[in-house]
Order: structure tokens, then sequence, then C-alpha cells
């Protein structure tokens, strides 16, 4: 589960290892806000951060309290860390499995279990304790964990900088079905591009098939125009 001061933790844990103390109970926290639990059970003593920098707003945190220290040590099995683009993903993934939309912090845990940050077995509950998200970030996340799962990709390549070339490549990129073009951008006056030519950069949006960006660019290809992928 997440772990900001610890609280939540701190109570969901004590109720379970009084119930069954086998029951293994795993915090989470975010590499932008380490200091508040994750550095201080490290260390065996209460650390305090002087900046916190996380997506994960809800448990960025820079210092627990004395009596969570106390109870987190006693009772935690492990705690992890996550990046934000572990976290941008896990919010996709629970968006899409089960219609649920979760903040930064509330999706933590989930981040860990699909990022592999914790090996477990048999039955596994993650808690995602929280949905208060901004409509303006969620819409960056969504998009960044789009693009990281090769769903939206960048592609980029020059062409004869003349009328009708551009309109033939979105075309061709109209022709494949389920490729929606998002965006499209032109550089025409960085000085290693040749004379007569216009890189060229298209964001795109892919169907849910394996290799989707490479038939695209193969297709490209066989029409005579080079383009190639950028990883985001």
């Amino acid at each position: 589960m997440p772990v900001g001061g610890g609280g939540l933790i701190s109570g969901i844990a004590s109720v379970i290892k009084t119930i069954n103390p086998r029951v293994k109970v795993i915090g989470v926290q975010s590499e932008g806000a380490p200091g508040g639990a994750y550095l201080s059970l490290k260390s065996g003593k209460i650390i305090t951060i002087e900046k916190v920098d996380t997506i994960a707003d809800g448990i960025a945190v820079k210092r627990i309290g004395d009596l969570t220290f106390k109870l987190m040590s006693e009772l935690l099995d492990d705690i992890v860390l996550v990046n934000d683009l572990e976290i941008a993903k896990a919010i996709l993934t629970i968006a899409e499995s089960v219609k649920v939309i979760a903040e930064g912090a509330g999706a933590a845990s989930v981040a860990a279990l699909i990022s592999n940050k914790v090996k477990v077995s048999g039955n596994v509950v993650v808690v995602v304790s929280g949905g208060n998200i901004d409509m303006n970030m969620l819409f960056r996340v969504i998009s960044k964990a789009l693009a990281l799962e090769g769903r939206i990709v960048k592609i980029s390549g020059l062409l004869p900088d003349r009328p009708g070339m551009l309109g033939k490549v979105t075309s061709v990129l109209g022709e494949l079905g389920g490729v929606n073009i998002l965006d499209v951008f032109h550089e025409r006056f960085d000085p290693t591009i040749t004379p007569g030519y216009a890189e060229v950069s298209f964001i795109v949006e892919l169907p849910p098939e394996e290799d989707a960006a490479v038939k695209v660019i193969n297709k490209l290809k066989e029409l005579g125009f080079n383009f190639s992928i950028e990883k985001p």
C-alpha cells in the first residue's frame, strides 16, 4: 500500500498482523519523496528531506511522525520505491482494467506490483487509496503512459519541401486502419537539414496491435518515405 506520513499503512498493518502475522505488508513510496518512510526505515532513524518532487503529491512528505515510524518499524515487512513513469503506467492500467481513476499516490502500490518492485505469490491485495487528481494532470499522465506503451509515438523524417509532399504522407497514414494523426511539426531552419528539405514529425495514435509502429514505418518506406520512430 502507498506510504506518505505512514498513518494509513500503520493502521491497516496493525489490524492485519493481529489477525494473521504471516501476511506480509509492503509499503510503497515515490522516488521523488523517499525521505518520509523509505530512508527512515532503511536507516533505522527518522530522516527529514528538504525537497519532494513527484506526481504522487498525496504521499509527498518530508518527514514521518514518531508514532508512525515506530509502528512501521515493527509491522512492515518491506518498503520499496517507484518512479513517476511507473506511477503513470499504473494510473493507465487501473483506468483501463477496473475503470477507476486513481491519483498518483493512490496508484503507487499498483506501480510497485506491475513494475516487479515486489516479488509476490499467492493472494495479493493492492490498496488504491485515492482519486483526487487534477484533470489536466490526468491528461498529461495518460498521454505519457500511452507513449511509454508505444500506443502514441512520434515518427520523424525528411521530406522535399515542396507542395503536395506532406499531403502524400498524411494520405498514407490515413489509409492505415486505426492510425490517427494527433499533431504535425515542421522544421525548416535547422542548419543541419539539407536545403530544399524539411524535417517533418507526426505524433500518431496507433491501433492496439503488436508492432503497429513498425508496420507504419515499413509502409512509408515502401512508398519512398524514410521515417523513423522516436522513443519517448
